[in-house]
């Protein structure tokens, strides 16, 4: 986890999020670090090309 801190940190630094939001969802897991439903997986974990829409994107048309 320290590696993904160190390789993210200017991104986390440049973060807009205030302290009162960070405290606010913090407090909100703290309470309930592990909350009801299905856990899914990160698709980008380790290559951010998987959320490039340019080439392989799924077209959603409402009904």
């Amino acid at each position: 986890m320290l590696a993904g801190l160190h390789e993210h940190f200017s991104r986390i630094e440049c973060s807009t999020t205030s302290s009162m939001q960070y405290d606010k969802t913090l407090a909100q897991f703290r309470r309930r670090p592990e909350p009801p439903g299905q856990m899914l997986g990160w698709v980008c974990r380790g290559d951010p090309s998987y959320l490039d829409l340019a080439n392989d994107r799924m077209e959603l048309v409402p009904h």
